[in-house]
């Protein structure tokens, strides 16, 4: 188009941009206390928008792919364990939180 000796052109473009969805990656963690504390330690997965999950428990067992898994420590010691998250577009979270597994120290006498 020209107009008064100056050229100029104009362009519009719908729906061009998709955000896409990415995942919270979040998980809670608690002892198996029943019926004492033997370092097994229960993941309760809470991630968001996400379809396939990574675990590191942080002791060199390597990892799984469950989606709340249980894990047991072989040592009374704090432990970094990693979460990732993936959603089905390939967007990826992680989150890392401290885990610290009891181990019952004294005598068990069952009934």
């Amino acid at each position: 188009m020209v107009s008064n000796g100056a050229c100029f052109d104009s362009l519009e473009l719908n729906n061009t941009v998709t955000v896409l969805q990415n995942p919270i990656a979040d998980f809670v963690v608690r002892d198996s206390l029943i019926p004492r504390p033997t370092g097994v330690m229960l993941f309760t997965n809470q991630s968001q928008f996400a379809q396939s999950y990574v675990w590191d428990f942080g002791d060199g067992s390597g990892t799984v792919s469950q989606t709340s898994p249980i894990h047991r420590y072989n040592q009374a010691a704090p432990h970094q364990v990693t979460l990732f998250a993936t959603a089905a577009n390939g967007c990826k979270d992680t989150i890392q939180k401290p885990v610290n597994p009891q181990f019952f120290s004294g005598l068990y006498v069952p009934n």
